[in-house]
């Protein structure tokens, strides 16, 4: 049997879920990724065991999944894409294109899909998106978007939170 092996990043997309409540299916890239900062955080599952006096192993053990959070940074955001994980509008064109920020924090749902070259590759059909700007303002360091998203319980029935699938 072949070895398998995940590597490489091919694109990380985001859009609209469907009107179901399941995974969107119009994704388009937020730009490109700098190297090194896409992370998919699955946290250990909470566990919480129970006792009785009789034993002093537990009786009985019950757990609740964690959170799976992927962070990411944008290395070429342009203002489409500052208004897509902020918010906020966008008017105008050419060198009189302006964003102008909302003044009060947005709440941003939408569907994200991470595609490896090579290997596996993840969709989750409902995450929440925050983001923030990198410090970085240089001629040796880009200037960037610290995306992460939080997945949540799709709004579909029996939706799964996140499925896979292979490049």
């Amino acid at each position: 049997m072949a070895e398998k092996i995940t590597i490489g990043l091919a694109s990380i997309s985001l859009g609209a879920i469907a009107t179901d409540g399941s995974m969107g299916t119009t994704l388009a890239p937020l730009g490109y990724t700098s190297l090194g900062t896409c992370k998919i955080n699955f946290e250990d599952p909470e566990k919480k065991e129970f006792f009785v006096e009789e034993f002093d192993d537990p009786f009985h053990v019950e757990y609740k999944q964690g959170s799976i959070n992927i962070v990411f940074e944008v290395a070429n955001p342009d203002l489409d894409t500052v208004q897509k994980v902020f918010g906020g509008t966008v008017s105008g064109a050419g060198t009189n294109k302006v964003y102008k920020a909302p003044s009060q924090y947005v709440n941003i749902e939408q569907s994200l899909e991470v595609k490896a070259k090579k290997g596996l590759s993840f969709k989750f059909p409902r995450v929440s998106i925050s983001a923030k700007f990198t410090s970085d303002l240089s001629k040796e360091n880009l200037f960037g978007l610290e995306v992460t998203a939080t997945v949540l319980r799709p709004t579909k029935d029996n939706e799964p939170r996140f499925s896979m699938y292979e490049v």
